[in-house]
């Protein structure tokens, strides 16, 4: 499984990508069971398959006061994300500003825009 830890660092020619985004903290089985359609709907497709998670979790952004424990530290994490057979993970570093997008805003400006610009490369 490869591992990107910005959206820049995806190769260009990475190819044809489906994709879950999620926290995924705990990689419980509702989680295994939508990565795994990930993985048999992209190997159909002769396509990846990538989860698009965030760092740090955004509740550590969002409310620092929170005290916040993980069910899974990131390395963790990344195992049991492996272990769905995902291609990749990209952690997305998580922002404000990223936070202050609505669902179509994120989907268009950051997985639209990078989907256009691994086609383009």
């Amino acid at each position: 499984m490869q591992i990107f830890e910005h959206l820049e660092a995806v190769p260009g020619n990475f190819g044809s990508t489906l994709v879950s985004v999620g926290n995924f903290d705990g990689v419980h089985r509702a989680h295994r069971f939508v990565l795994g359609e990930i993985v048999k709907r992209a190997k159909v497709r002769g396509a990846k398959s990538m989860a698009v998670t965030f760092e740090p979790h955004p509740t550590r952004i969002l409310r620092p006061d929170a005290n916040l424990k993980l069910l899974t530290p990131t390395p963790e994490k990344l195992r049991l994300l492996a272990a769905t057979g995902v291609d990749a993970v990209l952690l997305l570093p998580f922002s404000r500003d990223l936070s202050l997008l609505s669902p179509q805003q994120f989907a268009h400006d950051i997985l639209k825009r990078a989907s256009a610009r691994l086609r383009s490369a």
